[in-house]
């Protein structure tokens, strides 16, 4: 059981995106690991999942597991819930206060924790470009089934998304001059992959480097052959798979790697400076997360899109075109 100091801070990630922000986070304010706790809720672990948490774990005492791979059993959902309360009871004490940060604001394991502990502030950052979409369920009414509700009953879950929403203090953001789920006096920009002269620096391009951002087009309602025809009638010779993508792209070099996308192309620019890369992709969320460094002489980005899917993703398609990413129509 944590005891001793009176005030911890606690972080709840689900995504490695969410673990670089929050790694970041305790960087730029020297919160000390002594008092940091880290909860990690995940779906399904990988390489990349284990990279960013064995990271971020040397930045705090303690660190904490829970697999959110219940899918729709209720059941298993319930039986989450219910180790997640032994949990709360055994590992932390009324005594002590907790700042807490995380993103998943529409999240019930969130709002069980938040209804359990004692919270002194609530810090929240971003969870991608949901927190920038109007659209998006960050925006939305809260929507309880009669599932959740007895859930909610049951637990004693007494946060939802609404009252977290009025509680937080402070909003960490990484897209800096766009509107997000709080005002703008709460927010504080975060720059993870930062433009820097640096990055300007070159002994001369050699080679261009196009490399597309994979994405499970099935789910998107992407004909996988179109994308295949113009992968190839751009040139492109690199491919960055995306984890739910079922099919293997064929004629093109796959980039297997530990990091996200964005650590990776940051890391590239970086080490070869002989090279300039053009990233291409449908409607990767990337693409915005990288935008800062486009400013840089040696990274352009892209999205293609056909009219269809611009109708109906129409609402991100905006975000991209506020931040000046090029585009291209494709057949």
């Amino acid at each position: 059981m944590v005891v001793g100091i009176k005030n911890f801070n606690l972080f709840i990630c689900s995504t490695p995106l969410q673990m670089i922000i929050a790694e970041k986070i305790i960087i730029t304010n020297r919160l000390p690991s002594e008092k940091n706790i880290i909860i990690v809720l995940h779906a399904n672990s990988n390489e990349k999942y284990l990279n960013y948490a064995n990271r971020l774990k040397k930045l705090a005492f303690e660190m904490f597991y829970f697999s959110m791979d219940f899918g729709s059993s209720r059941i298993k959902k319930l039986k989450h819930h219910y180790k997640i309360k032994n949990f709360l009871k055994c590992n932390f004490s009324n005594e002590n206060s907790y700042d807490v940060y995380f993103a998943n604001i529409n999240d019930m394991t969130i709002s069980q924790l938040c209804t359990m502990i004692n919270v002194n502030r609530v810090f929240t950052f971003d969870d991608g470009i949901g927190n920038v979409n109007k659209k998006s369920i960050y925006f939305r009414d809260e929507k309880n089934s009669i599932q959740n509700k007895i859930l909610r009953w049951i637990m004693g879950i007494k946060e939802k998304q609404i009252t977290l929403k009025g509680k937080i203090f402070k909003h960490y953001t990484i897209y800096d001059g766009l509107d997000n789920i709080v005002k703008k006096e709460k927010l504080i920009p975060l720059s993870i992959w930062p433009f820097d002269s640096d990055l300007n620096k070159t002994k001369g391009v050699r080679e261009i480097k196009k490399i597309f951002l994979g994405q499970p087009f099935n789910e998107l309602g992407v004909e996988e052959q179109i994308i295949i025809k113009n992968i190839k009638s751009l040139g492109i010779e690199y491919y960055f798979p995306h984890p739910r993508e079922k099919n293997k792209i064929h004629n093109v070099n796959y980039i297997n790697t530990s990091m996200i996308f964005e650590e990776y192309i940051y890391n590239e620019i970086i080490e070869n400076t002989d090279t300039s890369y053009e990233i291409y992709s449908i409607i990767s969320s990337a693409l915005l997360n990288i935008n800062e460094l486009s400013l840089t002489e040696r990274l352009s980005v892209c999205y293609l899109y056909t009219d269809d899917i611009k109708k109906q993703y129409s609402d991100v398609y905006e975000l991209f075109d506020k931040m000046n990413i090029y585009s291209i129509k494709i057949r």
